[in-house]
């Protein structure tokens, strides 16, 4: 059996407990659980203050709808929806407020291998720059590993267009990574 299938069984135990109203289960899940979604709002906004306040939302969000949860095997990918639903709520009301301004820098520069910039700040600084729907797409997969299928599900759209929002976002951050152009 692989990790991945090791995690995907435990999670499914513990969505199942959690819905038996099991408080140590729900311990378990919230130490489980609660820095892959923080790690996710963190990717997704940048905002360290925000995102505890997201984080705590999600929570909440996943304590009074668990009962609704039909595939427990599901869960990873139900919570990651979830926390994207929280962050687009709160980048639609971030958009609509009158100080926003949305940075649509155009992109320039040459190909670059991406993986050699993952964890590093510069990564972190040109993802700001893309679309949120680009960016959670990217973080998704990249990041918080989910098959492309998982992606798309969690978005709510058809699998080519996740595939499509990767791939804009990959091109996006080569051209800004490598003409050095940082926010």
């Amino acid at each position: 059996m692989n990790k991945q299938t090791d995690d995907e069984t435990i999670d499914e135990r513990l969505a199942i407990r959690c819905q038996l109203g099991d408080q140590d289960a729900w311990n378990e899940l919230v130490q489980r659980w609660n820095p892959k979604l923080a790690r996710f709002l963190n990717r997704m906004i940048n905002d360290p203050v925000a995102v505890e306040d997201l984080t705590q939302l999600t929570w909440l969000k996943i304590v009074r709808s668990i009962s609704q949860l039909k595939e427990p095997r599901s869960l990873a990918a139900w919570m990651y929806r979830i926390a994207r639903t929280v962050v687009t709520d709160r980048l639609r009301k971030q958009y609509r407020s009158p100080d926003s301004v949305h940075d649509a820098t155009e992109p320039q520069g040459q190909d670059l291998a991406m993986e050699q910039f993952v964890e590093s700040d510069q990564i972190a600084s040109a993802m700001q720059k893309l679309h949120p729907k680009d960016r959670e797409a990217l973080v998704l997969h990249y990041f918080e590993h989910l098959s492309v299928a998982e992606v798309a599900g969690v978005c709510g759209v058809p699998i080519g267009t996740a595939k499509s929002r990767m791939n804009r976002a990959r091109n996006f951050l080569r051209q800004i990574l490598n003409s050095g152009d940082q926010p």
